[in-house]
């Protein structure tokens, strides 16, 4: 009778969790399997660029085939114009490369907001985690510059992103990451190798890569990066020459900058930088090398701009060259063509930074408030 007894309620017990079995199978798959590392695309496409994000996606899907997903997650943050953002991950089934969807978000809060950057980052902790993680930020962008100034008819001068005309700012996007999570920040947006930039974020990563100019409207060949970014021991500077490659043997779109950046060793640039702009005024910036066209920016190369307004510092040659030393430090990989578009490059220090001006316009006055302000150049008094 007791073994009766027992039988029956290993059954009763097989029954229940078999139950409990189906009825979690309404519930999202959740793979809590711990990957080597985990790459989030944060896709903001509601603006001009919708169109590209579904032939970025299919390059990811490309990918696939050349990447071991059984160590390595891709996801996508997709916003687009057609639905409700929706968190992707790019699988290979049965040799198939698919698209799976693991949460759709309301429309309840813009994905230019912190709460829902903290909502998809904690998010891609659940549904992949890893012991490593990258961040590439898709979209427009604008540098530095702040969003309430509108340039041209369909782009807003903006630090990242274009959600249906929202913006976020650099200090804003910066204050949405956290410090410890992303090994790589990747900028797929232009603009956005600036000293600036990479100095408000210089606590959210170790590798920072972007493109000193724009970058044209098919952004990075994530067929041909990915597969350097999932290697067991990551090869930014691979999957970043991969994409300049990509642009400069292309028949008739060969025009690209870009740079990548080791984070740890800006705050010897901005030490260095500090040193040589104790006597700072503004300059004239008419022979400076632009990485802007037009009205945009604009956008000066980095190195040549501290140069010229230091030049008359006292003890200049050796402050020049711990600056060039701290710089070179940090810039492990640079390139860029001869030209980008109607813009000629003849040199490039792998960042652009925006000219001082000390005046009264609602640029400047945002200007002051930035890290790299702050930290680097005499304060003033403002009226």
């Amino acid at each position: 009778m007791r073994n009766l007894i027992t039988k029956l309620v290993i059954i009763l017990c097989l029954a229940i969790g078999f139950i409990s079995c189906k009825d979690n199978n309404d519930e999202p798959k959740i793979e809590n399997k711990e990957a080597n590392r985990t790459i989030l695309v944060y896709m903001v496409a509601t603006n001009t660029l919708s169109g590209y994000d579904k032939m970025d996606i299919q390059e990811m899907l490309m990918a696939a085939n050349d990447i071991d997903l059984s160590k390595n997650n891709i996801i996508v943050y997709h916003c687009s114009k057609s639905s409700n953002p929706k968190l992707i991950q790019i699988t290979n089934k049965n040799g198939i490369a698919t698209e799976e969807i693991l949460k759709e978000y309301s429309d309840q809060y813009s994905s230019l907001e912190k709460v829902r950057f903290s909502e998809v980052f904690m998010d891609i902790k659940k549904f992949a985690p890893a012991k490593d993680y990258g961040l590439i930020l898709w979209s427009h962008a604008m540098s530095w510059t702040p969003s309430r100034i509108l340039i041209d008819n369909n782009v807003s001068p903006t630090y990242f992103g274009d959600d249906y005309g929202k913006h976020l700012n650099i200090d804003q996007l910066a204050d949405a990451i956290p410090n410890d999570l992303f090994s790589f920040i990747w900028m797929d947006c232009c603009y956005m190798a600036s000293i600036e930039c990479a100095y408000e974020l210089r606590n959210k990563c170790q590798w920072y890569i972007a493109y000193p100019t724009e970058i044209l409207s098919n952004g990075m060949p994530y067929n041909l990066t990915l597969p350097y970014l999932t290697k067991d021991n990551i090869d930014i500077v691979g999957a970043a020459d991969a994409t300049f490659n990509y642009f400069n043997d292309s028949y008739d779109s060969n025009y690209c900058t870009i740079s990548v950046v080791d984070m740890s060793q800006l705050n010897q640039v901005a030490e260095a930088t500090k040193v040589l702009m104790s006597t700072f005024k503004p300059i004239d910036t008419k022979d400076l090398q632009k990485f802007s066209r037009g009205s945009q920016g604009p956008y000066y190369d980095f190195a040549q701009y501290v140069y010229q307004a230091s030049v008359n510092t006292d003890n200049f040659s050796e402050k020049y060259a711990n600056f060039t030393s701290a710089l070179n430090n940090a810039i492990v990989y640079k390139n860029y063509t001869a030209k980008f578009l109607n813009l000629k490059i003849n040199q490039c220090s792998g960042l652009s930074t925006h000219a001082v001006m000390y005046d009264e316009s609602d640029n400047e006055k945002y200007y002051y408030t930035l890290d790299w302000f702050n930290d680097i150049y005499p304060q003033i008094a403002q009226n």
